[in-house]
């Protein structure tokens, strides 16, 4: 279970997706019971949102230079998994449209995979 979010271009959109993607307390996601993961089975609403949450993988795209920049803070924000770098885009962002000889895109990749091994998250 999971949610990836293109187009990420701040701090607080980062924050955005994670509160829709969490429900409460660590979100605002719309709490629901009996969802197909346990089952159609109704189990308190404390327990069900807790699994839920633990189990939600959160992945945010660095393609903007904008994200380039936070990429720090955005990698640091506790309930984001995950970065994925969507080089289309981003090199379409940068003016240079599919030119992955580019040294620009390596330099985000580079980025990208620093600042997720400082706070222990993964690249994909």
């Amino acid at each position: 279970m999971g949610v990836i979010v293109l187009h990420i271009r701040s701090v607080q959109d980062a924050k955005d997706v994670v509160m829709a993607a969490n429900f409460q307390l660590q979100g605002r996601r719309s709490s629901t019971n009996g969802p197909p993961h346990f089952k159609f089975k109704l189990y308190p609403v404390k327990v069900s949102n807790a699994v839920v949450n633990v189990s939600t993988l959160v992945i945010l795209t660095i393609e903007t230079p904008e994200a380039l920049e936070l990429v720090d803070e955005i990698a640091a924000h506790d309930r984001v998994d995950s970065l994925l770098i969507g080089t289309n885009d981003l090199t379409a962002e940068m003016g240079i449209p599919g030119n992955y000889e580019d040294p620009r895109p390596t330099e985000v990749y580079q980025r990208t995979f620093n600042a997720c091994q400082k706070v222990g998250k993964w690249v994909c």
